[in-house]
């Protein structure tokens, strides 16, 4: 182990002793995120429970997890809340929402499709009560560079690892620019927040709870200000967990129907949204493998790759569609 790594692991143990110094507790490891970050849970003998996150200052700042969870509890969302912070550090104690994700409780044995319509209907009615709210304003707008620089993650990462090949300099620049012309047609909606890895594995399943305060969310450091369309998708396009297409659809017509907009225009910022979301998401599970030599993400590229296919089915992205055909790189072949 580095020298720098452990210096960091006494920290964590010491920020963990400090806060715990009356109690006796245990320290049990957690799964991660695509991220670099690390949890922990917490337990107490005197039967409490806490998450311990673990987050290198120098990837994320903590400040602004922290930011956004005072936000949404002020707005009356089920955040975590915060025991105990090292921003110095990234380390925080959160409040522990157990362990049973909306993902884990859709894929329980007794879930009909009634409950799953169900738990879908009240994620879109949290989705609209989040973006009717005055946005946060210390937060950046999720504006055309940042997306495309997102797409660097499928050029050099996805591409090498799945095509086994790489794209030459004329070709990146015109694969960008296709992309910017892209942009340039996404339909102008209201800003809100948008959450950005607001799926099933990050939405926690509050059960003694009323309506939307069942759904717990987390995993929100990564917030922006952008079109309210990007975490309609990220939802609906989950990597993690498949909605059938045609209650995709019928998701896509309530939120429209609910918001008040036109339903081609949310399909054309969907189907826009969703390509750009989902080639980056290639990129970072490919990234993973190579990189940082974890295969757990592998197994979700395939329903990645279709959402892709489906997103890039709808007329305004042809040309990008001709373009990745002409590449060779077999998506289409």
């Amino acid at each position: 182990m580095e020298l720098a790594t452990i210096e960091r692991s006494e920290k964590l143990k010491l920020f963990i002793s400090n806060y715990f110094a009356d109690v006796k507790y245990i320290v049990e490891p957690m799964r991660g995120d695509a991220g670099l970050r690390n949890y922990h849970r917490t337990k107490t003998d005197d039967g409490k429970s806490f998450v311990i996150m673990d987050c290198p200052p120098t990837y994320a700042e903590v400040s602004k997890f922290i930011q956004i969870s005072d936000y949404l509890l002020k707005e009356n969302f089920s955040a975590p809340t915060i025991f105990a912070q090292d921003i110095e550090n990234g380390f925080l104690i959160l409040e522990d929402f157990g362990n049973v994700s909306l993902k884990d409780y859709l894929q329980s044995d007794n879930q009909g499709i009634d409950q799953k319509n169900a738990i879908y209907h009240l994620i879109i009615d949290l989705l609209i009560s989040l973006q009717n709210k005055v946005a946060p304003t210390f937060l950046k707008d999720f504006n055309d560079e940042i997306l495309c620089n997102e797409l660097d993650l499928f050029i050099n990462w996805y591409i090498p690892y799945k095509y086994n090949q790489e794209l030459k300099i004329h070709e990146f620049n015109e694969f960008i620019e296709l992309w910017q012309k892209i942009f340039s047609q996404i339909i102008a909606m209201p800003s809100s927040i948008i959450l950005r890895d607001f799926h099933l594995e990050n939405m926690m399943y509050l059960e003694m709870r009323e309506s939307i305060n069942k759904i717990g969310l987390l995993d929100f450091q990564d917030a922006l200000i952008g079109s309210p369309i990007y975490d309609l998708v990220s939802v609906l396009e989950d990597a993690r967990f498949e909605v059938p297409r045609d209650m995709a659809l019928k998701l896509v017509d309530y939120y429209a129907e609910k918001k008040a907009l036109n339903k081609e225009s949310v399909l054309i910022n969907y189907h826009i949204l969703g390509a750009q979301r989902n080639c980056r998401i290639l990129g970072v599970f490919a990234r993973k493998a190579v990189k940082e030599n974890d295969d757990y993400y592998l197994q979700f590229i395939p329903r990645v790759e279709k959402y892709l296919e489906y997103d890039l089915s709808h007329p305004i992205l042809n040309n990008m569609k001709e373009w990745l055909k002409n590449l060779k790189t077999g998506f289409y072949d």
